[in-house]
């Protein structure tokens, strides 16, 4: 998929988002269908499970990343000691 492609998508779902945004924005009654639809699209049992994975997910993916960079950094150590013994012994 070449860059013009990706940008078509990019502007195609931008495009559907401010329409949404639109829709969900006009008046009914004394409050905005966003409002009287809260309940059903943001509220409710599947966005929760989703946003509770999400945060589950990045906190795994953080530890990962802290495990590994500690690995590396110890590794790295290890390198520089075998080299300074290696130089030591010349």
């Amino acid at each position: 998929m070449d860059l013009k492609e990706k940008a078509k998508k990019v502007g195609r779902i931008l495009g559907i988002g401010a329409i949404w945004v639109y829709v969900l924005s006009i008046p009914y009654g004394d409050r905005l269908l966003f409002d009287h639809a809260y309940d059903v699209l943001v509220d409710n049992k599947v966005v929760h499970t989703i946003t509770r994975e999400v945060k589950s997910g990045i906190k795994h993916a953080k530890s990962e990343a802290r495990r590994a960079l500690d690995d590396g950094e110890t590794e790295v150590a290890k390198a520089n000691r075998e080299v300074d013994d290696a130089q030591t012994q010349f």
